[in-house]
C-alpha cells in the first residue's frame, strides 16, 4: 500500500494531462489499485467466510430442545443414541471447518505475497509482525465465535431441562425416569424406598442424570479441541471454552435446573412412602382381613345368644359402614 502510494506520489507531481506518459502512468496505476483491492477483498472476504461457517455451524444446532411436533420423550439409553450419533456428526462437521478456516488463512498470505511478488518486495514469512499481527485478529474472531457456538448448544440444553421454558413453548420433557417402589424382601436388612432410575443425583449412585448432564456439558466443551488454532497451529481453543463466562453461567445454570428438578422428584416420590402399606402388603389379603377381623374375646360364660345391635342394616359384609367410611376418610 505505501509502495503503490508512493507511485501515485511521484506521478502526481511530475505528469499532468499533457504529458507524453500519462497514458502509461493511468495504466499502470488502475493496475496496481486493481492488484491492491484485490488483496484487501481477499483478505475481508476470507475474514468473513471464516465468520459465516460458524455462523452456519450453531445454526444447525437444532438438536435441543426436542421438538414436540416429531419426537417424544426417550429412555436414556435410546437418547444415549441419537445423542451419541448427532455428537460425532458435530464433530466432524467442525473438525472440517477448522481445516477450511486454515486454508483461507493460507489463502490470504498466498494473495499478500503474489503482490508484494510483483512489486519486487520481500515476501511475508509466518512470523512476520505484520502477518503475526492480522494471524492474531483473526484468531481472535474465531476464538469467540467457537466460544459463542458452544454457548449456543448449552442455552439449548438449558432450555430443555427448564421446566418453566417447557411450559411456556409446549415442549417435552426429554428423558423417560421411573420410579420404582422397593418391597425388600423377608428377613432382609434393606429398608423400604420409592427411587427413581436412573438415579438422579451422583449421592444415589452411578449413571445418575446430573452424571449424564455433566458428560453432556463436557462434551459441547471439548467441541472447542475440533479446531486448531489459527495463531498456533498446534492447539486448540478448549481453554478459551473451559475460561468462558457465558459458557461458564449455561452450565451453573442447567445444574441448578437440575437440581431442582431432583428436589421435585423426591418430593413427589415422598407420598409413595407415606402410604406404602398401599404397594407393601398384598391388597386382596388386606381386605379379606378387614372383612374378617378376628373375633373379640368373650367373657360371658353363659352361653346365653347376644341380642343383634340395632343397627345392623349399617353393615355391608357384616363390616360396619362407619369402618368403611375411616378407611375411605383416611387414604
Amino acid at each position: 500500500l505505501q509502495q503503490v502510494d508512493e507511485e501515485l506520489q511521484r506521478g502526481l507531481r511530475r505528469l499532468n494531462w499533457h504529458s507524453p506518459d500519462i497514458d502509461e502512468f493511468i495504466e499502470l496505476s488502475m493496475k496496481s489499485v486493481e492488484a491492491l483491492d484485490h488483496v484487501f477483498k481477499t483478505l475481508k472476504g476470507n475474514t468473513k467466510l471464516i465468520k459465516d461457517s460458524l455462523a452456519e455451524y450453531s445454526a444447525e444446532d437444532k438438536f435441543l430442545p426436542i421438538n414436540a411436533k416429531d419426537a417424544k420423550t426417550m429412555s436414556v439409553e435410546d437418547f444415549q443414541k441419537k445423542y451419541t450419533e448427532q455428537r460425532k456428526t458435530r464433530e466432524k462437521s467442525l473438525t472440517d471447518r477448522g481445516k477450511q478456516m486454515h486454508e483461507y488463512t493460507a489463502d490470504s498470505l498466498s494473495t499478500v505475497n503474489n503482490l508484494k511478488q510483483q512489486l519486487g518486495l520481500p515476501l511475508l514469512e509466518a512470523d512476520t509482525e505484520c502477518w503475526v499481527a492480522y494471524v492474531s485478529h483473526a484468531n481472535e474472531i474465531v476464538k469467540e465465535l467457537v466460544c459463542m457456538s458452544v454457548v449456543h448448544s448449552l442455552k439449548n440444553l438449558r432450555d430443555q431441562v427448564n421446566s418453566e421454558w417447557l411450559k411456556e413453548n409446549d415442549g417435552l420433557p426429554l428423558l423417560d425416569i421411573k420410579l420404582v417402589l422397593t418391597q425388600p424382601a423377608v428377613l432382609s436388612t434393606e429398608a423400604q424406598e420409592a427411587r427413581f432410575v436412573p438415579h438422579l443425583s451422583s449421592k444415589e449412585g452411578t449413571g445418575s442424570i446430573d452424571t449424564i448432564v455433566n458428560e453432556w456439558i463436557k462434551d459441547y466443551n471439548d467441541t472447542a479441541t475440533c479446531i486448531t488454532r489459527l495463531d498456533t497451529g498446534d492447539d486448540n481453543y478448549a481453554q478459551d471454552v473451559y475460561a468462558h463466562k457465558d459458557a461458564n453461567s449455561m452450565a451453573k445454570q442447567i445444574n441448578e435446573m437440575i437440581t431442582a428438578s431432583a428436589e421435585q422428584c423426591h418430593k413427589f416420590a415422598g407420598q409413595f412412602l407415606t402410604h406404602s402399606d398401599l404397594w407393601e402388603k398384598d391388597m386382596k389379603k388386606e381386605f379379606q382381613l378387614f372383612l374378617s377381623p378376628p373375633p373379640a374375646e368373650n367373657n360371658d360364660d353363659d352361653g346365653e345368644e347376644k341380642p343383634k345391635d340395632d343397627d345392623e342394616e349399617s353393615e355391608f359384609f357384616g363390616v360396619h359402614l362407619d369402618l368403611f367410611d375411616q378407611q375411605i376418610t383416611k387414604y
